[in-house]
């Protein structure tokens, strides 16, 4: 299996520029994009803050990293409409780690998808990067 980090690039700025209301609406929207362009057999969640994993069972890396760079292309593209009818786009930053080729268990798998996240953030962020 694969498993998917993302995280909302300078989603702070989001909510300091337009308040946490816009925010918690870019996630909500965010989180039905998620849910539209993820296969039947996988899961997707938010992790906490602006951060959501999707799992991809049965799914080897290369694969993953597909449907990655897809998710993050169509992110992009997105315009989240926001207070009077103005236009927000986003990026995300994404990292991918594959079980058991990356981490002999869940904890290991995370931190691992973790840092790759962080990798992508700060190889220029709106990146997909694995181990």
């Amino acid at each position: 299996m694969s498993v998917l980090m993302l995280d909302i690039d300078h989603f702070k700025l989001i909510n300091d520029t337009y308040g946490h209301y816009t925010g918690d609406a870019v996630l909500r929207e965010l989180a039905k994009i998620l849910k539209a362009s993820i296969r039947d057999t996988d899961y997707a969640a938010r992790f906490g803050g602006e951060e959501f994993t999707i799992i991809y069972p049965e799914t080897p890396l290369l694969i993953a990293q597909e449907l990655s760079e897809h998710l993050r292309i169509l992110v992009a593209e997105h315009s989240f409409l926001i207070d009077d009818n103005k236009k927000l786009n986003i990026t995300i930053s994404i990292g991918i780690a594959s079980f058991p080729e990356h981490a002999e268990s869940s904890e290991i798998l995370m931190k691992v998808v973790d840092s790759s996240m962080y990798a992508a953030k700060k190889a220029g962020r709106n990146q997909v990067k694995t181990p």
